[in-house]
């Protein structure tokens, strides 16, 4: 009651019409946390195979990996038909040998995901634009049933675990590929790119396809674990920058390898851009937050 009140006052103070309290149907919420997990409300019990939740009993549970550290909080959410309990706990730092490996990444969409200044290219899963035609029939179906029905449900639920398979194919690859660099290198820089414009842009399928966002995230986290360096450099003309001389010329994107017209250098273009990106991190201004560093 104390949520439509103050739903209810805050409407009459603007001077609209009060209306009346909202519905909170069964799918509004899909999680609830209890923010004291390790002194009270969530308890693991035989070896980890039961969570005793407060106020709702003891549940089976399968771990993906034991508990380490200190529990602080925990996290019961539901993904379609499936229910996961988030554990968050609080561990000491486990940094990695250190490493003096520096690498520049140039990140693109189509065909590869990911090419570095050493010249390994990593092609771009394309999740998305793979299941398009499965995706397709499954909203169609959807679409024809009667709302309310038993049918609609069930082909509510067959849509929604096709997405939901996207999103982990799509989240395991960035973990894996996140890990890979992190392990093979003491600094990585990359472009700061403006993914909301990106998402607005003619590219916005393939850019959201990627995941860009999620990736770079990824990346960050696993570093500062690790003890890793990640680093953010300015985009513009990376791709249009030799790297051997500086010469620039704009080139068009189907264009994928060329000719410097002033110093001869051949490059693929994905590679030069990842030369021009890890540069750029030895000679921006110490102000833009990108001062060169191996830690």
């Amino acid at each position: 009651m104390k949520g439509v009140r103050n739903v209810g006052f805050r409407r009459v103070k603007r001077g609209e019409n009060p209306g009346y309290p909202r519905f909170k149907g069964k799918g509004r919420y899909d999680s609830f946390t209890f923010p004291q997990a390790g002194t009270t409300g969530v308890k693991l019990q035989e070896g980890g195979k039961r969570v005793l939740l407060y106020g709702l009993g003891s549940v089976k549970v399968k771990l993906h990996r034991p508990l380490e550290g200190k529990l602080k909080t925990a996290t019961v959410k539901r993904e379609g038909e499936h229910w996961y309990i988030v554990f968050t706990c609080e561990v000491e730092p486990r940094p990695l040998p250190p490493n003096d490996g520096v690498v520049g990444i140039d990140l693109g969409t189509n065909p590869h995901f990911l090419v570095t200044s050493e010249g390994e290219r990593v092609e771009a899963p394309r999740y998305f634009q793979k299941a398009q035609a499965k995706l397709a029939a499954a909203q169609r179906s959807l679409a024809r049933k009667k709302r309310g029905s038993r049918r609609r449900e069930k082909a509510r639920r067959r849509l929604a675990r096709l997405y939901r398979k996207i999103a982990n194919q799509r989240r395991d690859f960035h973990h894996k590929l996140a890990r890979r660099l992190v392990n093979r290198y003491g600094t990585i820089v990359h472009e700061d790119l403006n993914i909301l414009g990106l998402a607005r842009s003619r590219t916005a399928k393939g850019v959201l396809d990627a995941g860009l966002a999620q990736f770079l995230q990824t990346l960050a986290y696993k570093a500062e674990e690790a003890g890793r360096r990640v680093v953010g450099v300015d985009p513009r003309h990376t791709s249009q920058d030799c790297p051997v001389c500086g010469h620039r010329e704009k080139r068009p994107l189907w264009m994928r390898v060329s000719t410097c017209p002033q110093c001869g250098t051949f490059l693929h273009r994905d590679v030069a851009a990842a030369l021009n990106i890890l540069a750029r991190a030895r000679t921006e201004p110490s102000g833009m937050g990108t001062a060169w560093a191996v830690p």
